[in-house]
């Protein structure tokens, strides 16, 4: 929080951290920031938030928040666009790591994985819907633009 504080404070862009506890605590939380007029919400990388993506991007469409999220399914759903590890990829690592330990490898010999395949997703239909742009060279860094 403190990077993206300073980071925000160098490029003169007010930022403001919003925290969810239980999916009950959604609603309140986007009419509040809707009612605020805020620009854009990132939404943190949560085990909490990746089981309710469906349920984030329907409100972030209802109250009018471009958002962007992690995972692909956010985008999907109907959020602005998201960018995150491919799932699979990470699903298929922890089942490689989970084989190796039933195989009886210690910690210690577990590979440490990086993700290599990155998506990046833009929903053009959200996007027109919130009155938003994106320049060419931002779609064709894109893994997958929605119409």
């Amino acid at each position: 929080m403190r990077d993206a504080l300073e980071t925000a404070r160098v490029h003169g862009v007010q930022i403001q951290f919003v925290r969810a506890t239980a999916i009950k605590d959604f609603e309140a939380i986007f009419a509040a920031l809707a009612g605020s007029h805020v620009s854009g919400l990132a939404i943190g990388d949560d085990e909490l938030f990746l089981s309710a993506s469906a349920q984030l991007a329907s409100l972030a469409a209802v109250h009018r928040v471009p958002a962007i999220f992690q995972g692909a399914p956010f985008a999907r759903a109907g959020g602005v666009m998201s960018y995150g590890n491919r799932l699979a990829e990470t699903y298929h690592q922890t089942g490689v790591c989970s084989g190796l330990i039933l195989h009886g490898a210690t910690p210690a010999q577990l590979p440490v994985y990086q993700a290599t395949k990155i998506e990046f997703i833009v929903n053009l239909g959200t996007a027109k819907s919130l009155g938003l742009t994106f320049p060419p060279n931002v779609l064709d860094r894109a893994t997958e633009v929605i119409k």
